[in-house]
C-alpha cells in the first residue's frame, strides 16, 4: 500500500496557507492587524491540525503562555481569526472569556503598545514606545544621514542591546520630532492612542464613548498608514469615502466624525475635520408595539424578575442601560417615582414607577436584600446589558410578535401611548430625559389618535358608490313592484 505523502513532502506550510486567509478577513474589517498574522502563523505551526478542532485547552494554553504584555494582542488575533476565517462559535466564547478576565486584571492607564513593532516601516526612522515614558527610534534601514538626525535630538541615548535609539517622551516633542527628522518619519499609532486615552480621562467621557473613539481613531490611523501627524484632511475624507462605500449608516459615519473631530482638535490641536460636512441624517420612525403586545410581552415569560424588568423598561421608558444600573433605594414608593442616577450625558432625572410595576417588584424580591435592583450572576454586580436583551428577545418571541423590536422599543411604546391618551409633550420629554424638544417630536409621527380620526378619501368614494347603489336597487325593486 502506497502511502500519501505529508504535508512537508509536498512542500506545504499550512501556517503560510492560513496566514493568508487571515489576512483576507484583516482587509475584510479594514484592519492592517499590526501584529496579527504572525500570531496566527506561530498558532497553526505550533499546533498541527485543523484550526477547528483545535482542544480548547490547547487554545487556553497558547493564550496564557504569551507575555501579559502582548496578550491582549494575541486575544484580538484568535478573536478575528475565529469568528472570521475559521467560524468556530465554542473556541471565540473560550477566548472572549480569557479576554475579560485579562481586561480585569490589567492596569487600566498601562500603555497600548511595550515592546517593539514587528512591522517597522521600511526607509523610514520609526518611533514608538517602549515604557511609558521612554520613546525609541530606528532607523529601517541603517541609513547616515538618518543617524545624522537623530544625533541633534536632545537627550537621546543609544541602546545597543536592543539596537536603537531612546529619548524620554515629552507630548510637545511629537512636532519636534517631525520637524527635525522630516517627512521620513514614522510615528507609531499607539503613542497618540494613550494621549487620546488620557484626554478623554480628563474630560470624563462615559467608558461607551471612550471605546468607541479610541476604536475609531485606530482604525483610522491603520487605514491610512501615516504618521498622525503628517495626515491631512483629504487622507481622512478618503477614509471617510471608504466608509460610505461599505454600506455603513448615516449615523454611524456622523459618529466617527465626532471621534476624528475630537482626537484631530484636541489631541493635535488641528482643525481637519471641521471643514467636513456631516452626512444628512436619516429619519426613521421607531417601531410601536401596541398596547395589547406590551401586555403580552411583559406577561410572556413565567420568571418574577424578567416580568418586573419588562415592566419597570416600560412603565419608566427606560433605556437598558438605565435599567440595568437600578438600585433598590431608586424606588421612590411614596411618591411613585423611579431616580435615574447619571444616565446618558451624565444627567440625573425622575420618571414613572406605576403601582403595577412596582407589585410585579415586590413579587420578585419577595423581601430579599440586594445591592441592585437586578443584579447578575457574579456577586456584587449588575445584570449585564445583553442579559436584559435576551430576555425581551425570548419574551418577544413567546408572545408572538412578529415586528422587529428591541427591549427599547419598550420605551419607545410608552412614550407614544401616553401622546395618544393626550399627555403634553413636554412632560414627555422630561420623562425621557431629552435634552431637545425635536428628539421627542419624532413620537408625534407615530402616535395615531388623530390619524385614526381621518377619514380616508378612497373609503368616502366607496360609501358613496355604495350609497348610490342600494338606492339605484330600491328604485329598481320599487318599479317592478
Amino acid at each position: 500500500m502506497i502511502e500519501s505523502p505529508s504535508c512537508e513532502q509536498l512542500g506545504i506550510d499550512w501556517g503560510d496557507v492560513w496566514a493568508r486567509k487571515y489576512r483576507r478577513a484583516l482587509y475584510n474589517r479594514r484592519l492592517t492587524g499590526r501584529g496579527y498574522t504572525p500570531i496566527i502563523k506561530e498558532f497553526i505551526v505550533t499546533h498541527r491540525g485543523h484550526p477547528k478542532n483545535m482542544p480548547p485547552e490547547k487554545v487556553r494554553d497558547f493564550i496564557e503562555s504569551r507575555d501579559r504584555k502582548v496578550r491582549g494582542s494575541v486575544i484580538d488575533a484568535l478573536t478575528i481569526f475565529y469568528e472570521e476565517t475559521v467560524p468556530c462559535e465554542r473556541i471565540v466564547k473560550i477566548i472572549k472569556g480569557l479576554g475579560k478576565d485579562w481586561k480585569d486584571s490589567a492596569k487600566v492607564d498601562s500603555p497600548i503598545l511595550v515592546e517593539e513593532p514587528e512591522d517597522l516601516r521600511n526607509g523610514f526612522i520609526n518611533i514608538f514606545m517602549a515604557s511609558r515614558d521612554i520613546l525609541c527610534l530606528k532607523s529601517i534601514p541603517y541609513r547616515k544621514n538618518f543617524i545624522e538626525r537623530i544625533r541633534k535630538l536632545p537627550g537621546k541615548t543609544w541602546n545597543g542591546a536592543e539596537n536603537r535609539w531612546e529619548i524620554p517622551f515629552k507630548e510637545e516633542r511629537l512636532g519636534e520630532l517631525e520637524e527635525i527628522l522630516g517627512p521620513e518619519v514614522f510615528i507609531d499609532y499607539t503613542i497618540y492612542m494613550q494621549l487620546l486615552r488620557r484626554e478623554l480621562k480628563i474630560s470624563m467621557r462615559q467608558e461607551k464613548t471612550r471605546k468607541t473613539y479610541e476604536s475609531t481613531v485606530r482604525r483610522c490611523l491603520e487605514y491610512i498608514g501615516k504618521s498622525a501627524g503628517q495626515i491631512t484632511s483629504i487622507d481622512i475624507k478618503n477614509y471617510l469615502h471608504a466608509l460610505v462605500d461599505a454600506g455603513l449608516e448615516s449615523s454611524t459615519i456622523s459618529n466617527k466624525i465626532s471621534a476624528l473631530k475630537y482626537f484631530f482638535g484636541k489631541v493635535l490641536s488641528k482643525k481637519l475635520v471641521y471643514d467636513i460636512p456631516r452626512p444628512k441624517k436619516a429619519i426613521k420612525l421607531p417601531v410601536i408595539l401596541s398596547e395589547e403586545e406590551c401586555y403580552a410581552v411583559i406577561h410572556a415569560l413565567k420568571n418574577p424578575k424578567h416580568r418586573a424588568m419588562l415592566a419597570v423598561t416600560y412603565s419608566g421608558l427606560l433605556r437598558v442601560s438605565d435599567l440595568v444600573r437600578l438600585k433598590p433605594e431608586d424606588l421612590d414608593r411614596d411618591r411613585g417615582l423611579l431616580r435615574i442616577s447619571q444616565s446618558k450625558g451624565r444627567k440625573d432625572r425622575f420618571t414613572l414607577l406605576s403601582k403595577t410595576a412596582l407589585k410585579m417588584v415586590d413579587v420578585y424580591l419577595d423581601g430579599e436584600q440586594v445591592q441592585w435592583l437586578f443584579p447578575g450572576q457574579k456577586p456584587g454586580r449588575h445584570l449585564s446589558i445583553k442579559s436584559a436583551e435576551l430576555v425581551f428577545e425570548r419574551a418577544a418571541k413567546k408572545a408572538g410578535i412578529r415586528k422587529y423590536c428591541t427591549i427599547h422599543s419598550l420605551r419607545h411604546a410608552c412614550a407614544t401611548h401616553l401622546l395618544d391618551h393626550g399627555y403634553d409633550i413636554r412632560y414627555v420629554q422630561e420623562l425621557l430625559g431629552h435634552k431637545n424638544i425635536q428628539t421627542t417630536q419624532i413620537y408625534t409621527h407615530v402616535t395615531n389618535e388623530k390619524l385614526r380620526k381621518i377619514k380616508n378619501p378612497l373609503d368616502g368614494m366607496m360609501d358613496k358608490h355604495n350609497h348610490s347603489s342600494q338606492n339605484l336597487d330600491q328604485n329598481n325593486t320599487n318599479s317592478k313592484k
